[in-house]
């Protein structure tokens, strides 16, 4: 997969919920490293990652999954 993430300046807002999650230390060099240079708060880029993941996600056929 070729496809970009391009980072909005506004994402939008909606309904959040509280959730604790563990990263990856290399994972979060790079999320903080983006946050510097997007201007970004680590939230929204967290949100913004996932909203694409998610929209771009294929799994593979013998998971039971559909793929989209």
């Amino acid at each position: 997969m070729n496809n970009k993430l391009i980072l909005p300046k506004y994402p939008q807002k909606g309904t959040t919920i509280n959730r604790t999650i563990r990263f990856d230390g290399d994972v979060y060099d790079e999320l903080s490293a983006l946050v510097e240079t997007s201007g970004m708060s680590f939230n929204k880029l967290v949100n913004v990652c996932l909203r694409y993941a998610i929209e771009n996600a294929e799994q593979e056929e013998t998971t039971g999954v559909i793929k989209k």
